[in-house]
């Protein structure tokens, strides 16, 4: 009996283990993502972007340092 309980405790905890990588691989990075103008999708929805939307979709933001 000891032998089904360290299966099932391996099989449950790899499911579990899966579907929290699997939720962090979906909603972590998009944390970051929101504009600065309220979170809209596109530049085109309020027109108060400054830059225009990059031809991939994905809007770049450069680094700054500060010292």
């Amino acid at each position: 009996m000891i032998a089904y309980h360290i299966v099932e405790f391996l099989i449950v905890a790899g499911a579990v283990g899966f579907s929290g990588w699997n939720l962090a691989r979906r909603f972590l990075p998009q944390r970051g993502t929101a504009t600065k103008s309220g979170g809209c999708s596109s530049c085109d929805a309020c027109g108060s972007c400054s830059t225009p939307p990059s031809p991939t979709g994905r809007t770049e933001q450069p680094l700054h340092f500060h010292r």
